[in-house]
């Protein structure tokens, strides 16, 4: 649900089977993950007002539409990859292995990640290296474009600083 509502602390859930191997196993674990009254209620409120949530996700869903193909465009324009196939959710893996090649000998493409993460950070962007995300090599990184328009073409801006070296956050600016 918290991913759903942008409510980014209700932890709700609904498992809904026929499997009963699943459900036993589902019921051995759920006993010590009981949510909180507040959340609950929070929950049922928005849940039971259909008319809220349905204009909510329409609004959500056109938003993330037009927030995505935003920052394919930009992507695309400063010559960065990603994962093409992705049509749904809040996030792009984009591509860094280029770059991360540069910082890095053959033999360790990881610290190279490790590198180019911590010039993004210090640059004061945050995206979600694909070690963190246990991907199957280095370079890629989680892009949320989620926020307002403004902080996405601002991240992606330094972004691009950074990867072709021209980052001038160093200096003070942020």
């Amino acid at each position: 649900m918290s991913k759903d509502t942008a409510a980014g602390g209700i932890r709700l859930g609904c498992l809904y089977t026929r499997n009963k191997d699943l459900m036993r196993a589902a019921q051995t674990i759920t006993q010590f993950h009981w949510s909180g009254n507040a959340n609950e209620k929070v929950a049922t409120l928005m849940l039971e007002d259909e008319k809220w949530m349905d204009q909510f996700l329409e609004l959500s869903r056109t938003r993330l539409a037009e927030r995505n193909k935003m920052v394919r465009q930009i992507l695309d324009d400063n010559g960065i990859k990603y994962a093409h196939g992705a049509n749904a959710g809040f996030f792009l893996w984009i591509d860094l292995r280029p770059w991360v090649r540069q910082l890095s000998n053959e033999e360790d493409l990881w610290a190279g990640e490790d590198e180019l993460t911590g010039r993004l950070f210090e640059n004061k962007v945050y995206v979600t290296n694909g070690k963190e995300m246990s991907a199957e090599e280095p370079g890629w990184y989680r892009l949320i474009f989620s926020q307002d328009e403004r902080v996405v073409r601002e991240g992606i801006r330094r972004i691009v600083q950074v990867i072709k070296g021209k980052s001038n956050l160093a200096d003070g600016q942020a």
